[in-house]
């Protein structure tokens, strides 16, 4: 192995010692997820009922506990914001994997909307 090589690899261990030892997940949570929300129409609602899914691009799961999102229904008549509600997943998000879960937004269940998800960190 070249000089260079090591060096990386000690760089790169040094990053991963200093990340755990920060514990701070939210920055890793935010590089290895992927969220996506899409209407499930199986179910009556009185506003969206709404299937997110968490695509995990990393090779370590991530607490469901833990993994808090937002998600806000964005009128498509006039781009405002009809509501949002938070949550988290039930199940583990396994690494390379996927997991997802289902919420209701308060709005009208009539108009049509655009669904817009994000983690959420709880304060």
């Amino acid at each position: 192995m070249t000089k260079k090589a090591l060096a990386a690899i000690f760089i790169l261990g040094v990053r991963l010692q200093a990340f755990s030892e920060s514990g701070d997940e939210a920055d890793e949570r935010k590089r290895c997820l992927a969220l996506s929300a899409w209407r499930d129409t199986s179910v009556e609602s009185s506003g969206a009922h709404l299937k997110i899914t968490a695509a995990n691009h990393c090779s370590r799961d991530f607490s469901g506990a833990d993994t808090w999102f937002e998600v806000s229904a964005i009128s498509q008549r006039n781009g405002g914001s009809a509501g949002s509600q938070r949550g988290r997943f039930q199940s583990t998000i396994p690494a390379n994997g996927k997991a997802e879960t289902y919420i209701d937004v308060a709005c009208n269940p009539d108009e049509r909307y655009d669904f817009r998800v994000k983690l959420w960190r709880r304060s």
